[in-house]
């Protein structure tokens, strides 16, 4: 069950509508608050940061690493899907893709899509798509592992480090 009070008031919005009736939702005037609960972006340019509204009391909250906020879909997204907002994903994610790779190296294995270790991060790797940075996490306590440029679980890497 959702705990999210937005997704349980669009919800029930949703289950009235189908029943026939009507229901206005009434806006909240607290900048940058439109409605007690909801998501905004923080500004009209691009932004690695979102406003949550909780209440109506408005918090600034950090997208994951690499990604910025997308307005369209009220959630964090790859700086490359933002370009038409300014978005670069070169400066978000702090790298700039190859326009080839020695077809000789373990990133050519992974070519169109080769990937390069984050220094100082074994817990994300950068992967490019369409010439594009992306920063990916490994999850789930896995490592990146930079001789084989694939997320190793504990029972493949303790040995290793």
């Amino acid at each position: 069950m959702e705990s999210d009070p937005w997704s349980l008031v669009m919800r029930a919005n949703l289950q009235i509508a189908s029943s026939g009736l009507s229901i206005s939702v009434i806006p909240f005037n607290n900048p940058p608050c439109e409605f007690k609960y909801g998501i905004y972006a923080e500004s009209s340019a691009c932004s690695t940061n979102y406003i949550k509204c909780e209440e109506g009391y408005p918090y600034l909250q950090p997208c994951e690493p690499g990604l910025a906020y997308d307005d369209r879909v009220h959630k964090c997204n790859w700086p490359d899907e933002l370009k038409d907002i300014g978005c670069n994903s070169e400066a978000i994610v702090g790298f700039k893709c190859p326009d080839s790779v020695d077809p000789h190296s373990v990133a050519a294995k992974f070519w169109p899509y080769p990937r390069f270790p984050v220094p100082g991060d074994r817990e994300r790797l950068i992967t490019c798509v369409d010439g594009h940075p992306r920063l990916i996490s490994c999850g789930d306590g896995k490592l990146f592992d930079e001789a084989s440029l694939t997320c190793l679980g504990p029972e493949d890497y303790t040995d290793k480090y």
